[in-house]
């Protein structure tokens, strides 16, 4: 920020093109604060809507949890047609 103006970014995660959930990341980098919002002096806070908040508040206080994003990265050779789902 400069001048009350945006400046920059720095840095940034773009749903469509990343293999994790960015919730996911951040949960995992504990760059997390559920119980109240603190924001340090020079930085700026962003409340993030998704379903891991759950989660993030179990590993915020020491509970470990796994998670499972709904989308991943796989080998095609490992994709079977949807017509043999059904069989």
């Amino acid at each position: 920020m400069r001048n009350n103006e945006p400046l920059r970014f720095v840095e940034l995660i773009y749903y469509s093109g990343c293999s994790l959930d960015p919730s996911e990341v951040f949960i995992m980098a504990r760059m997390t604060s559920v119980c109240e919002v603190p924001v340090e002096l020079n930085k700026v806070g962003v409340v993030l809507l998704g379903g891991l908040n759950p989660v993030a508040a179990a590993e915020e206080a020491g509970i470990g949890a796994e998670n499972y994003a709904m989308s991943t990265v796989m080998e095609y050779r490992d994709l079977v047609k949807f017509q043999e789902l059904i069989k």
